[in-house]
């Protein structure tokens, strides 16, 4: 698709706040002639007729926010395509960043899957960061290989303070000491795990004599959901529970405390928190279909099954072994120099610029 002038005006949908993927994916457009700016719904069909733009969409789903049932959803998602439709029409290039399979939540599956069946067909470039993605959607829609562009998921190196010392980090939160801490992050959602996890825990505080710990922080869930976590947390020596939004200055306090970060999510294809995890160097237990994503990363990444028991014990314990004896950790900072953002986000633009003919 060949577009006019030397550059091109990316506008990204939706825009995700305290999420710094964008940050770290648009991190050289500047250099590559790409600008880049924030679009909302209506901005979709409103913005002015240019062959230099390209939609670059990320999180179908939100197009369904407020939607009160089956039907409301599968109307908003054919609306949604409408005003995609338009703007292709007039002339626009589209891409489709695929995050997941589904969102993590999936209130309206079947409207979902038709939105993305017919994004992938539309769009122009459909960028993949775990290659197994295909293998993971397959069931759902048809994902034309042929528009597949594989650029992984960019490490936040630069981006939090990676170097923070260990013991200052566990003294703000509480949990000072040298026994091993596990670490499970973010939006407190059922789909995590955590209820899962903490099932196990008594046995893996066993394995350490009793000594483990661990930190569960993130903003609350679903109001039924916390109410059993908040009970089951309370009922084992332990476990700190941290129920807020976390900055950044409070993000890195959480990992640089950790021994082990453990992401035991029953569904997903990339996982933010685990590399988060890799950036600091702690070692990460994930799911079979996110390690697909982390591949190279050496004895950093152990996989389990989340819905195993003996599974997820046997990985969080192999996990702070390696972490404790630093396996790997100079193929780890390889690794990771070849996700450092500015390297991915140059990646990226390249694969626009070849794709819409940029000179």
């Amino acid at each position: 698709m060949r577009r006019g002038g030397t550059g091109l005006v990316l506008g990204y949908w939706p825009r995700i706040h305290l999420n710094p993927f964008h940050d770290l994916l648009y991190a050289r457009a500047p250099a590559n002639e790409i600008a880049v700016a924030p679009l909302n719904l209506p901005s979709l069909v409103r913005v002015p007729r240019s062959s230099r733009l390209v939609l670059h969409l990320h999180w179908l789903h939100r197009c369904l926010d407020g939607a009160v049932d089956d039907r409301d959803a599968m109307k908003r998602a054919r609306r949604f395509l409408k005003r995609l439709k338009q703007r292709k029409t007039m002339g626009a290039g589209l891409v489709w960043s695929i995050h997941n399979a589904l969102s993590h939540s999936a209130t309206f599956p079947e409207a979902e899957r038709y939105l993305r069946g017919r994004v992938a067909g539309l769009a122009d470039v459909l960028h993949i960061m775990n290659p197994e993605t295909g293998a993971a959607v397959r069931d759902m829609f048809a994902l034309p290989y042929e528009k597949c562009v594989h650029i992984p998921h960019p490490a936040f190196t630069g981006f939090y303070d990676t170097d923070r010392a260990r013991p200052s980090a566990r003294h703000r939160l509480g949990v000072s000491g040298t026994a091993p801490v596990f670490l499970l992050f973010g939006r407190l959602a059922p789909y995590k795990g955590l209820l899962e996890f903490l099932e196990i825990f008594s046995a893996l505080s066993r394995h350490y004599d009793g000594g483990a710990r661990c930190l569960i922080a993130g903003s609350a869930g679903p109001p039924g959901f916390m109410a059993a976590l908040e009970a089951k947390a309370a009922s084992l020596d332990g476990v700190t529970l941290r129920i807020s939004r976390t900055d950044d200055d409070g993000l890195a306090d959480c990992f640089a405390a950790s021994d082990v970060v453990v992401c035991p999510y029953d569904r997903g294809l990339n996982s933010g928190v685990a590399m988060t995890a890799l950036s600091f160097g702690r070692p990460v237990v994930v799911p079979p279909m996110i390690a697909a994503a982390l591949t190279g990363a050496h004895d950093h990444v152990h996989s389990a099954d989340p819905a195993s028991a003996p599974s997820l014990l046997a990985a969080c314990i192999g996990a702070e072994r390696a972490g404790r004896l630093s396996v790997s950790s100079a193929g780890l900072r390889q690794w990771l120099q070849d996700r450092h953002p500015d390297r991915i986000s140059d990646s990226f633009c390249m694969a626009l610029r070849r794709s819409f003919d940029m000179p």
